[in-house]
């Protein structure tokens, strides 16, 4: 089967990639041609199709949003913990999560509000003085300290100290993750109606949906574990062969998802407004990520959209190569402190501060170029330095253009510019205006 852009991707991936092109089951073959190279080839063909197309997310484009998140390098994992393999070689070894009607990968928002709620202290009375809570207390005081900081997002932010987090403190936190993750109004109340609140006042997690593809319109992509230990032999012998690679399916690098609160305010701390409330929210999964192997990378997300203009870095790594990356030694080194950002974010900040030419703004629903635009065209500021305005035209997946020039005009502002110098032509789909002039 030949994948169109309106394919539901959840039921392809799992029914109809199991079915050969003779229309039958692949659960019907044998363990020995489950293993045949013909099958391996059949299943490489169906992860191509899946990652190489392009799927229409148009259904999500008018959703309401709270804010918008990017993913990171190297990417998103969603449902690996569901079945899907039939002990095949080349077929994607985890699941998946999809949305059921649109077939298009979702984070769930009981996901979403799982991991909000794992950074908030436990409500069960006997886990009072748990020095977990109080770690947990303490780092949500110092963020709610300085969450009127207008960089707030941007900073990493130190906990308070523990010697200041009392027992009425981590009182005070448990019954506000009892107002906000379970709807409790009223913990000595013995009536539902005085316990609880209702539907309509409770704050609402909902699930986060695509708003943005990524690279070339993109948004799944494979990627492979790499096990070492084999199946009957022992750990000391599979060093001695390469390992076999696992091909999964992720979620790409700049994928934009829209996630969306239905918030109020808290009744316990006036500090707790709805506003500070998504901040709070956007802080915590801007540092913790969310799905599945966050340990080792996956589901980072960053707040801005960042081109980083070089390929990315391989999935492996020699043993020489990582000593090297650790500063020449094996040596373990000691745990670092708990950082409000991930390395994913820090690495685009300190490429973009080299070229900021590099940093983009979301060009996706711009019309895509044309002959008609080398008249004028409007642009965004992106920078001005002595002499130069490095600015984004308004077309689709634009690339920057520096402008020899001076304008009265700020960083974020829109200009008018007339392209001198393309490449590319618009019937092919590939036009781009490379060099531009200041229109005065």
């Amino acid at each position: 089967m030949s994948l169109h852009n309106q394919v539901n991707l959840g039921w392809h991936f799992y029914q109809n990639y199991f079915v050969n092109t003779d229309n039958n089951s692949l659960m019907n073959l044998t363990v020995d041609e489950l293993k045949k190279d013909s099958t391996e080839e059949l299943f490489k063909k169906k992860n191509k199709e899946i990652t190489q197309n392009s799927y229409d997310i148009s259904y999500f484009q008018n959703s309401k949003s709270t804010f918008d998140l990017y993913t990171a390098y190297p990417g998103l994992l969603l449902g690996s913990g569901y079945g899907h393999e039939v002990s095949a070689k080349g077929e994607f070894k985890l699941g998946f999560f999809f949305d059921y009607t649109t077939g298009l990968p979702i984070i769930p928002g009981s996901s979403i509000k799982g991991v909000l709620r794992s950074v908030f202290p436990d409500f069960k009375e006997d886990k009072l003085k748990n020095e977990i809570d109080k770690v947990r207390v303490a780092w949500l005081i110092g963020l709610l300290n300085n969450i009127n900081d207008p960089d707030f997002l941007k900073k990493h932010y130190e906990p308070a100290s523990l010697t200041k987090v009392t027992d009425e403190e981590i009182k005070k936190w448990i019954n506000i993750t009892l107002e906000i993750f379970e709807g409790v109004k009223d913990s000595a109340a013995t009536k539902p109606k005085d316990k609880f609140y209702s539907i309509y006042e409770r704050d609402i997690f909902h699930d986060a949906v695509l708003k943005f593809a990524g690279k070339d319109n993109l948004i799944v992509g494979e990627d492979a574990l790499a096990p070492h230990v084999k199946d009957n032999m022992t750990y000391e012998q599979s060093m001695l062969h390469n390992p076999v690679p696992l091909p999964f399916l992720k979620v790409l690098p700049q994928v934009g998802f829209s996630f969306h609160f239905d918030v109020k305010n808290s009744s316990l701390d006036s500090k707790l407004t709805k506003d500070k409330k998504i901040l709070l929210f956007q802080k915590i999964l801007l540092t913790l990520g969310i799905g599945a192997k966050t340990n080792v990378g996956y589901g980072q997300f960053t707040n801005e959209l960042i081109k980083i203009e070089q390929k990315e870095a391989p999935q492996q790594t020699t043993r020489t190569e990582h000593q090297h990356q650790q500063g020449g030694n094996s040596k373990r080194r000691p745990p670092e402190k708990f950082e409000s950002k991930s390395k994913y974010e820090r690495r685009a900040e300190q490429v973009a501060a080299q070229d900021q030419s590099k940093v983009i703004h979301n060009t996706t629903n711009y019309p895509e170029a044309n002959e008609s635009m080398m008249n004028s065209i409007d642009a965004t500021i992106v920078e001005v330095k002595s002499g130069t305005i490095v600015v984004s035209p308004h077309y689709k997946d634009s690339e920057n253009i520096s402008i020899q020039g001076k304008t009265d005009k700020k960083k974020g502002e829109v200009i008018k510019i007339k392209p001198t110098e393309k490449s590319g032509k618009a019937e092919k789909g590939n036009l781009k205006f490379i060099k531009a002039a200041l229109i005065k």
